[in-house]
């Protein structure tokens, strides 16, 4: 996966390193910037490592989603979104090193993960929310902020930016 695996951007693994104290997760997720063309391509780089396709024809499901439902041979699951946004090309792009048991894996930045995080929109997510305000202070609210409107107007979801002023305001 060597040339895939230069721009992916996992989230999950950020976010463990991104907030205090133990935080149970069942999967990964992952943003990759992949053309259609080389998910194929993608599939068999991941196989060498131990991935493999969790459903039959992922790469029709993929090609309808953006993205690729995967596991490893240990069991974990792993969600693979095929990035086409500018939001996402930009996450990628920014994703910062980190050592992971001595393997170096690109990770998501902690303002995209608030962004990640508002338009999921879940409880836990919430508290991932504050969880990131308070051990990083010095976020730039006003941008994730900025993108979260757009995601907001895009999907109709206008609460997104009440609910993150909410989260954020309380944290600061």
């Amino acid at each position: 996966m060597s040339n895939a695996a230069r721009r992916d951007a996992p989230t999950g693994i950020c976010q463990r390193n991104s907030v205090p104290g133990p935080r149970y997760t069942q999967d990964i997720d992952a943003v990759v910037w992949v053309d259609d063309a080389d998910r194929a391509a993608l599939l068999a780089a991941a196989a060498d490592f131990g991935i493999r396709p969790r459903i039959d024809d992922a790469l029709g499901f993929a090609g309808r989603s953006r993205v690729l439902l995967l596991s490893h041979d240990n069991g974990v699951p792993l969600d693979v979104s095929c990035g086409t946004l500018p939001f996402e090309h930009d996450l990628v792009q920014a994703a910062a090193l980190l050592d992971v048991g001595g393997v170096m894996v690109r990770v998501a930045r902690p303002e995209h993960l608030l962004v990640l995080k508002a338009v999921a929109d879940r409880p836990r997510d919430h508290a991932d929310i504050e969880s990131l305000v308070r051990t990083h202070p010095d976020l730039d609210l006003a941008a994730a902020r900025r993108v979260i409107a757009e995601f907001a107007d895009a999907l109709e979801q206008p609460d997104l930016v009440a609910t993150f002023d909410r989260l954020t305001r309380r944290q600061r």
